[in-house]
């Protein structure tokens, strides 16, 4: 049994993030006082070049209903996939109003589009994701795409930011599968 929990564990691929958030110099932001941000991702893996560009294009099929609407640019010699999306997102936030002269906080549930660009980075036993142009509404009754703010606290925003960072999990796991047809 213990044979088989250590082959297993070796076997998994080597999942190692380093992620950061860096001023978007192509994205102008909606706030003053703050640039635009992408959000900046290098993983390892142990597969090929190859194998993560055919994951790259098999994580658009998996994940949207027209991969070929989303697709901007694809060119397996550079190792580069560029597409752009857009994924729910659910937060909870609260409401200040008044009623019968006494201030009440009201919790609501809200679900906005976080929109973003997206480029993959494909080397043998390694690549980068890069997430950009990230936009979320702060509310799905004005859907003004606001860019995300690393200190604005609105729940869109935040649960968005969440979500941009689920989204590079998300993808680091889907790069990282074996080949569907070795055995």
């Amino acid at each position: 049994m213990k044979n088989c929990i250590l082959f297993f564990l070796l076997s998994l691929p080597i999942i190692s993030l380093g992620q950061s958030f860096k001023p978007d110099p192509d994205v102008k932001s909606s706030y003053l006082n703050e640039p635009a941000y992408l959000l900046d991702t290098v993983a390892e893996s142990k597969l090929s070049k190859q194998q993560l560009y055919s994951n790259g294009l098999n994580f658009l099929s998996k994940s949207f209903s027209d991969s070929r609407a989303v697709l901007e640019m694809k060119d397996p010699d550079l190792g580069e996939i560029s597409f752009k999306g857009t994924v729910k997102v659910n937060y909870t936030d609260t409401l200040k109003s008044e009623k019968k002269k006494k201030v009440v906080n009201e919790v609501y549930t809200d679900r906005v589009d976080l929109r973003f660009k997206c480029k993959i980075y494909v080397k043998d036993e390694r690549f980068k994701i890069v997430l950009s142009s990230l936009e979320a509404p702060m509310h799905s009754l004005i859907d003004v795409p606001m860019t995300l703010s690393l200190q604005n606290e609105r729940g869109s925003n935040v649960a968005a930011l969440q979500e941009a960072r689920n989204l590079i999990v998300r993808i680091t796991e889907f790069m990282n599968r074996p080949p569907e047809n070795e055995f």
